[in-house]
């Protein structure tokens, strides 16, 4: 404050006002800092405290445990001047001494006495409202802060993690069928799948926070990085068995299918129950297609078991390939 800034060298007194009070804050007994410098000090105090803005005085004890005689007679100084002009005067933060030494001298039923500086300014003290607004001004740069923050945490999209990965993810997959292909030694397969682990492990922790009911394409990545990956690359070249395995291909087809606007992320999915029953499908089918051509009549090894059938009725539509009856069997029928 302008009345104040003379006062900012102070060893002794260190002042700041509140409004129309004056608010005193003694370091300590006058003896560890002498005589003269106490009384310039004080003398300058007193030159604010008769100023046509201060009107109260408040008197912060709570640096030393202990004030003697002088120091208090400076005090009782300032509060004459304050209040030859019907000002209040507060002494606030005193010692359990302290405050003996107030009761014998009877300061304490001529001044008013407070626990804490805040009590005494919030009792006496008339701040004004743009004053109080600047004094409040690192709260609320603080709290400008923090709302700015969430601001830009609602504001700025997060990072689809679905697209930022899947180049990756379907790069290592793809690695896997060209290795497949050409029949890859176990040394070429031990390399590449010690660093396709490295790769996946972070992958996978960030998508298994990330994917979620909603986040389809996130989830579908989840079961190639996570599961599909990991089963293909067990079997190595061997032809494809495991479920996960062979579901790969329809999860990459799926994603691609979502990035490009192909299905509604939040509409239908019953097409992926179709996934397992077809995927199991090529799992049942034989090596050489031409097998069942080359012999017609020959019995199957064994027979998947089918659901039973009224007569009358036609199959069901979702029946797969291996649901339906051999023609050996349709002959028998005819017999």
């Amino acid at each position: 404050m302008p009345a104040t800034e003379k006062l900012r060298d102070h060893r002794v007194l260190e002042v700041d006002l509140f409004g129309d009070t004056l608010v005193v804050i003694p370091a300590g007994d006058a003896v560890g800092f002498g005589l003269n410098v106490v009384n310039n000090e004080v003398a300058k105090v007193l030159e604010v405290a008769k100023s046509s803005r201060v009107k109260h005085l408040v008197i912060d004890l709570g640096r030393a445990n202990y004030f003697g005689s002088v120091m208090i007679g400076e005090f009782m100084r300032l509060g004459v001047a304050v209040r030859e002009r019907g000002g209040r005067i507060a002494l606030c933060g005193a010692s359990a001494d302290m405050q003996d030494v107030l009761r014998i001298m009877k300061l304490d039923s001529m001044w008013e006495i407070f626990p804490r500086q805040d009590d005494a300014v919030r009792a006496i003290a008339r701040v004004p409202f743009r004053e109080h607004l600047w004094r409040k001004r690192r709260w609320f740069a603080a709290a400008g802060l923090i709302a700015a923050g969430i601001a830009l945490y609602i504001l700025i999209p997060r990072p689809q993690y679905d697209r930022m990965y899947y180049p990756e993810v379907k790069k290592i997959w793809m690695e896997i069928g060209e290795l497949q292909r050409r029949q890859a030694s176990d040394t070429e397969w031990e390399i590449f799948i010690s660093k396709s682990q490295e790769k996946l492990a972070p992958i996978v922790a960030r998508l298994e926070r990330y994917a979620s009911a909603d986040r389809v394409a996130a989830r579908f990545l989840l079961y190639v990085a996570r599961d599909s990956i990991p089963a293909a690359m067990a079997e190595r070249n061997r032809p494809k068995t495991h479920v996960d395995s062979l579901m790969g291909d329809r999860y990459i087809e799926s994603i691609e299918s979502l990035h490009s606007g192909g299905l509604d992320t939040v509409g239908d999915y019953s097409f992926l129950a179709e996934i397992k029953p077809a995927a199991a499908t090529d799992a049942a089918k034989p090596e050489r297609p031409d097998a069942i051509e080359a012999e017609p009549d020959s019995q199957p090894q064994s027979a998947p078991a089918t659901e039973s059938v009224p007569a009358g009725e036609a199959p069901s539509p979702s029946a797969s390939a291996t649901d339906r009856p051999s023609r050996n069997s349709a002959r028998i029928s005819k017999d």
